[in-house]
């Protein structure tokens, strides 16, 4: 019975995993080789491909901050509603209706964060808030929150 030969190439690419498996008997050692160049061909260029990816929070390239600069106008457009709310209907405490809130901005659904951050509208007199927030980066405009007033 002939030996099985296990050739394992795991390529990581930004939390995720892009796993090679290749399986040969000892006679076919060669074709296992050249896939294995494929693979170590393919590692080589990860470092270009993982440059591309974006995430959430972890990240001051141009998408970080066009989707950055797309939350805060959707925070800005939020707060704005929640403020006529509060003064049409004299609210002085507690929460804002949602649907009030809707009806001003006349869209059925609030917008979404571009980086899938959830948007809390918070009690009168607070900020809308986008749970990305601050991100811990240096430069603010990344950064998933209204300016300090």
């Amino acid at each position: 019975m002939s030996r099985l030969l296990t050739i394992l190439v795991i390529v990581g690419l930004a939390g995720g995993g892009v796993w090679y498996f290749f399986f040969a008997t000892p006679g076919q050692k060669h074709g296992a080789k050249i896939l294995e160049e494929i693979a170590v061909s393919k590692a080589k260029n990860l470092p270009k491909a993982a440059s591309n990816i974006k995430t959430a929070g972890s990240s001051s390239g141009p998408v970080a901050i066009q989707n950055a600069r797309t939350c805060r106008e959707n925070l800005a457009l939020i707060q704005s509603s929640k403020r006529k709310v509060e003064q049409d209907l004299a609210i002085g405490a507690g929460e804002v209706p949602l649907s009030a809130i809707l009806k001003v901005m006349q869209r059925p659904t609030l917008p979404r964060c571009p980086d899938r951050g959830d948007y809390i509208i918070g009690p009168v007199n607070t900020d809308v808030r986008c749970t990305i927030g601050a991100n811990g980066t240096a430069k603010p405009d990344d950064d998933h929150m209204l300016p300090v007033r």
